[in-house]
Protein backbone atom coordinates (compact mmCIF):
# COMPACT_ATOMS: atom_id res chain seq x y z
CA UNK A 1 0.00 0.00 0.00
CA UNK A 2 1.24 3.69 -1.06
CA UNK A 3 2.43 5.30 1.98
CA UNK A 4 1.12 8.69 1.00
CA UNK A 5 1.58 10.21 4.44
CA UNK A 6 5.64 10.07 3.41
CA UNK A 7 4.65 11.45 0.23
CA UNK A 8 3.37 14.35 2.05
CA UNK A 9 6.20 15.18 4.46
CA UNK A 10 8.48 14.57 1.65
CA UNK A 11 6.89 17.51 -0.31
CA UNK A 12 6.50 19.79 3.02
CA UNK A 13 10.43 19.23 3.83
CA UNK A 14 11.34 20.19 -0.15
CA UNK A 15 8.66 23.40 0.57
CA UNK A 16 10.44 24.28 3.44
CA UNK A 17 13.63 25.38 1.19
CA UNK A 18 11.55 27.36 -1.07
CA UNK A 19 12.46 30.17 0.86
CA UNK A 20 16.07 29.76 0.87
CA UNK A 21 15.99 29.17 -2.61
CA UNK A 22 14.41 32.53 -3.16
CA UNK A 23 16.81 34.73 -0.52
CA UNK A 24 19.72 32.62 -2.10
CA UNK A 25 18.91 33.79 -5.84
CA UNK A 26 18.41 37.49 -4.38
CA UNK A 27 21.57 37.69 -2.53
CA UNK A 28 23.44 36.11 -5.55
CA UNK A 29 22.18 39.10 -7.91
CA UNK A 30 23.09 41.48 -5.33
CA UNK A 31 26.68 39.96 -5.08
CA UNK A 32 27.55 39.08 -8.80
CA UNK A 33 28.36 42.86 -10.05
CA UNK A 34 30.35 43.61 -6.82
CA UNK A 35 32.34 40.85 -7.68
CA UNK A 36 32.66 42.18 -11.58
CA UNK A 37 33.88 45.10 -10.40
CA UNK A 38 35.73 44.21 -7.42
CA UNK A 39 36.99 40.89 -7.60
CA UNK A 40 39.76 38.67 -8.23
CA UNK A 41 39.32 38.65 -11.59
CA UNK A 42 39.62 34.87 -11.92
CA UNK A 43 37.52 34.22 -14.47
CA UNK A 44 34.13 32.70 -13.65
CA UNK A 45 32.08 31.29 -16.32
CA UNK A 46 28.21 31.50 -16.99
CA UNK A 47 28.33 27.36 -17.38
CA UNK A 48 29.92 26.99 -13.73
CA UNK A 49 27.32 29.32 -12.18
CA UNK A 50 24.27 27.93 -13.57
CA UNK A 51 25.70 24.51 -12.28
CA UNK A 52 25.52 25.77 -9.02
CA UNK A 53 22.37 26.64 -8.92
CA UNK A 54 21.53 23.43 -10.53
CA UNK A 55 23.24 22.10 -7.33
CA UNK A 56 21.83 24.22 -4.57
CA UNK A 57 18.26 23.44 -6.37
CA UNK A 58 19.28 19.52 -5.96
CA UNK A 59 20.50 19.79 -2.28
CA UNK A 60 17.26 21.49 -1.46
CA UNK A 61 14.78 18.92 -2.78
CA UNK A 62 16.83 15.62 -3.08
CA UNK A 63 18.84 16.41 -0.07
CA UNK A 64 14.95 17.26 1.25
CA UNK A 65 14.10 13.75 0.71
CA UNK A 66 17.16 11.89 1.98
CA UNK A 67 16.04 13.49 5.29
CA UNK A 68 12.89 13.41 5.35
CA UNK A 69 13.49 9.41 4.75
CA UNK A 70 16.18 9.80 8.10
CA UNK A 71 13.26 11.39 9.98
CA UNK A 72 10.94 8.63 9.75
CA UNK A 73 13.45 6.13 10.66
CA UNK A 74 13.64 5.21 14.58
CA UNK A 75 16.92 7.08 14.79
CA UNK A 76 16.08 9.97 13.20
CA UNK A 77 12.59 10.28 15.50
CA UNK A 78 15.07 9.65 18.32
CA UNK A 79 17.33 12.44 17.36
CA UNK A 80 14.47 14.89 17.35
CA UNK A 81 13.34 14.36 20.89
CA UNK A 82 15.42 17.34 21.63
CA UNK A 83 14.07 20.03 24.42
CA UNK A 84 11.64 22.68 22.85
CA UNK A 85 12.48 25.29 24.88
CA UNK A 86 16.42 26.40 26.11
CA UNK A 87 17.72 24.31 28.55
CA UNK A 88 18.79 27.08 30.82
CA UNK A 89 16.65 30.47 31.62
CA UNK A 90 19.77 32.94 30.12
CA UNK A 91 19.36 31.07 27.13
CA UNK A 92 15.90 31.96 26.70
CA UNK A 93 17.30 35.60 25.81
CA UNK A 94 17.21 35.05 21.90
CA UNK A 95 20.30 36.95 20.97
CA UNK A 96 22.21 35.21 23.99
CA UNK A 97 20.74 31.95 22.63
CA UNK A 98 21.74 33.14 19.07
CA UNK A 99 25.23 34.06 19.68
CA UNK A 100 26.12 31.09 21.88
CA UNK A 101 24.00 28.83 18.96
CA UNK A 102 26.65 30.85 16.07
CA UNK A 103 29.79 29.83 18.05
CA UNK A 104 28.49 26.26 18.87
CA UNK A 105 28.02 25.75 15.32
CA UNK A 106 31.09 27.27 14.34
CA UNK A 107 32.82 24.58 16.77
CA UNK A 108 31.08 21.97 15.58
CA UNK A 109 31.54 22.54 12.14
CA UNK A 110 35.10 22.66 12.36
CA UNK A 111 35.58 19.24 13.17
CA UNK A 112 32.53 18.39 10.97
CA UNK A 113 35.12 19.99 8.15
CA UNK A 114 38.54 19.02 9.46
CA UNK A 115 36.63 15.40 8.99
CA UNK A 116 35.04 15.99 5.40
CA UNK A 117 38.71 16.63 4.48
CA UNK A 118 40.36 14.03 5.96
CA UNK A 119 37.66 10.91 5.46
CA UNK A 120 37.85 9.59 2.09
CA UNK A 121 34.24 9.08 2.15
CA UNK A 122 33.51 12.55 3.46
CA UNK A 123 35.73 14.08 0.75
CA UNK A 124 33.76 12.44 -2.09
CA UNK A 125 30.43 14.56 -0.88
CA UNK A 126 32.68 17.20 0.16
CA UNK A 127 34.74 17.79 -2.98
CA UNK A 128 31.98 19.26 -5.49
CA UNK A 129 31.87 22.09 -3.11
CA UNK A 130 35.48 22.55 -3.92
CA UNK A 131 36.24 21.79 -7.38
CA UNK A 132 34.72 25.26 -8.50
CA UNK A 133 37.66 26.27 -11.12
CA UNK A 134 36.49 30.09 -9.48
CA UNK A 135 34.99 30.70 -6.37
CA UNK A 136 32.30 32.85 -6.33
CA UNK A 137 29.60 33.92 -4.47
CA UNK A 138 27.37 30.85 -6.11
CA UNK A 139 30.07 28.55 -4.56
CA UNK A 140 28.09 28.80 -1.48
CA UNK A 141 25.15 26.39 -2.55
CA UNK A 142 27.20 24.27 -4.55
CA UNK A 143 27.05 21.17 -2.02
CA UNK A 144 26.09 17.53 -2.14
CA UNK A 145 22.58 16.81 -1.97
CA UNK A 146 23.89 14.37 0.84
CA UNK A 147 25.38 17.14 2.97
CA UNK A 148 22.05 18.57 4.18
CA UNK A 149 21.28 15.29 6.16
CA UNK A 150 24.67 14.90 7.33
CA UNK A 151 25.06 19.03 8.29
CA UNK A 152 21.17 18.00 10.69
CA UNK A 153 23.21 14.75 12.40
CA UNK A 154 26.95 16.77 12.77
CA UNK A 155 25.59 20.18 13.63
CA UNK A 156 21.72 20.79 13.96
CA UNK A 157 20.68 18.00 16.17
CA UNK A 158 24.03 18.16 18.25
CA UNK A 159 23.27 22.23 18.53
CA UNK A 160 19.79 21.52 19.60
CA UNK A 161 20.53 18.45 22.31
CA UNK A 162 22.86 21.43 23.97
CA UNK A 163 21.03 24.11 24.09
CA UNK A 164 17.13 23.63 23.45
CA UNK A 165 15.37 25.10 21.21
CA UNK A 166 14.35 29.11 20.94
CA UNK A 167 12.53 30.23 17.58
CA UNK A 168 13.68 33.60 17.92
CA UNK A 169 17.08 33.49 18.57
CA UNK A 170 16.92 30.22 15.72
CA UNK A 171 15.98 33.13 13.00
CA UNK A 172 18.88 35.51 14.45
CA UNK A 173 21.46 32.53 14.18
CA UNK A 174 20.20 31.48 10.76
CA UNK A 175 20.59 35.14 9.48
CA UNK A 176 24.24 35.71 11.30
CA UNK A 177 24.90 31.82 9.72
CA UNK A 178 23.68 32.37 6.25
CA UNK A 179 25.69 35.75 6.03
CA UNK A 180 29.43 34.29 6.87
CA UNK A 181 28.51 31.61 4.02
CA UNK A 182 27.89 34.37 1.65
CA UNK A 183 30.53 36.91 2.61
CA UNK A 184 32.98 33.67 2.93
CA UNK A 185 32.56 32.56 -1.30
CA UNK A 186 32.50 36.12 -2.67
CA UNK A 187 34.85 36.65 -4.88
CA UNK A 188 35.32 40.16 -3.67
CA UNK A 189 38.90 41.69 -2.49
CA UNK A 190 38.47 42.61 0.85
CA UNK A 191 41.33 42.54 3.23
CA UNK A 192 39.98 42.72 6.66
CA UNK A 193 42.97 44.12 8.49
CA UNK A 194 43.24 43.70 12.37
CA UNK A 195 39.89 42.21 12.30
CA UNK A 196 40.85 39.15 10.07
CA UNK A 197 42.21 36.84 13.08
CA UNK A 198 37.92 37.79 14.81
CA UNK A 199 36.08 36.86 11.82
CA UNK A 200 36.28 35.13 8.88
CA UNK A 201 36.04 37.12 5.55
CA UNK A 202 36.46 36.29 1.56
CA UNK A 203 40.09 36.29 1.51
CA UNK A 204 40.25 34.31 4.88
CA UNK A 205 37.71 31.82 3.21
CA UNK A 206 39.35 32.40 -0.29
CA UNK A 207 42.79 30.67 1.23
CA UNK A 208 40.97 27.26 2.12
CA UNK A 209 39.90 27.09 -1.51
CA UNK A 210 43.19 27.19 -3.17
CA UNK A 211 44.94 25.36 -5.21
CA UNK A 212 48.45 25.62 -3.42
CA UNK A 213 49.67 23.23 -1.77
CA UNK A 214 50.60 25.18 1.40
CA UNK A 215 46.92 25.94 1.51
CA UNK A 216 45.50 21.81 1.65
CA UNK A 217 44.80 22.01 5.14
CA UNK A 218 43.54 25.72 5.83
CA UNK A 219 40.99 27.67 7.10
CA UNK A 220 38.74 25.86 7.92
CA UNK A 221 36.03 27.70 10.02
CA UNK A 222 33.49 29.38 8.86
CA UNK A 223 33.02 32.33 10.56
CA UNK A 224 35.50 32.41 13.57
CA UNK A 225 39.32 31.84 13.04
CA UNK A 226 39.88 31.46 16.45
CA UNK A 227 38.78 27.58 16.23
CA UNK A 228 41.40 27.49 13.52
CA UNK A 229 44.51 29.14 15.55
CA UNK A 230 43.24 26.21 18.10
CA UNK A 231 43.33 23.33 15.81
CA UNK A 232 46.60 24.75 14.34
CA UNK A 233 45.27 25.43 10.88
CA UNK A 234 45.08 28.92 11.00
CA UNK A 235 47.31 30.74 7.85
CA UNK A 236 46.64 34.70 7.44
CA UNK A 237 46.58 35.82 3.91
CA UNK A 238 48.94 38.46 2.66
CA UNK A 239 47.96 41.94 2.11
CA UNK A 240 47.30 40.91 -1.63
CA UNK A 241 47.10 37.09 -1.59
CA UNK A 242 43.86 35.59 -3.86
CA UNK A 243 45.07 32.73 -5.46
CA UNK A 244 43.32 30.63 -7.94
CA UNK A 245 40.59 28.05 -6.52
CA UNK A 246 39.58 24.54 -7.44
CA UNK A 247 40.95 21.11 -7.20
CA UNK A 248 43.82 19.86 -8.88
CA UNK A 249 42.90 17.16 -11.54
CA UNK A 250 39.52 18.85 -11.88
CA UNK A 251 40.06 20.97 -15.40
CA UNK A 252 36.88 19.35 -17.26
CA UNK A 253 33.39 19.83 -16.43
CA UNK A 254 32.92 15.76 -16.02
CA UNK A 255 35.65 16.00 -13.64
CA UNK A 256 33.61 18.87 -11.41
CA UNK A 257 30.92 17.52 -11.58
CA UNK A 258 31.18 13.67 -11.42
CA UNK A 259 30.99 13.89 -7.46
CA UNK A 260 27.32 15.32 -7.96
CA UNK A 261 26.62 12.13 -8.82
CA UNK A 262 29.08 9.39 -7.21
Amino acid sequence: MFNWELLAAVWRQSLAGVPQLGWSLLVFAAVVPLEAFFGSHQKVSWGERLGNLAAMLIHFVLGGVVLTMFFITPIGRKLTEFPRTPRHEWLENPYVWALVAVFLIDALFYVYHRAQHAIPLFWHIHKLHHTDPAMNITTSKRSHFLERALQYLCLTFPMFWILGMNMQGMTYAAIAVSFFLYAAHADIKLNLGSITPILVGPQYHRIHHSRLKQHEQANFAQMFPLFDMLGGTYVRPGKDEYPATGVAGCETAYARWRPLVW
